[in-house]
């Protein structure tokens, strides 16, 4: 079950499905370029946006507790918080032009290193 959330989560992540991919709209996360791009009036805003991507990593560590497969030396907390810096990092270079095939090479990389573990 872990192993299956980790492989497919990347790919659900905003900006890195193909689905996300529209020539005249902009790349990337939402919540990722939000948080980075504020002005410090808007700081509500971030704040807001920062406790709904905190909510949704507590809720893949939920995932990550339940799982039977998770080796027991791994901790669902610190599994969660890779995962989400993995995908922002996707999400920030999906911003800057990179190309989908350059995404999933990423993406491919660090399963690949992170299930060796």
């Amino acid at each position: 079950m872990a192993t299956i959330m980790v492989e497919r989560y990347p790919r659900a992540v905003p900006g890195f499905r193909a689905s996300d991919w529209a020539p005249d709209m902009p790349h990337g996360c939402l919540s990722v370029n939000t948080v980075h791009a504020c002005a410090p009036d808007s700081e509500p805003v971030r704040q807001e946006v920062i406790a709904r991507r905190m909510a949704g990593e507590a809720a893949l560590r939920r995932r990550f507790e339940q799982a039977a497969d998770l080796p027991a030396d791994c901790d669902p907390r610190v599994l969660a918080q890779l995962v989400h810096t993995v995908t922002d990092g996707i999400a920030v270079q999906a911003a800057s032009g990179r190309t989908r095939d350059q995404l999933h090479q990423v993406a491919d990389l660090a399963l690949r290193t992170l299930f060796q573990l």
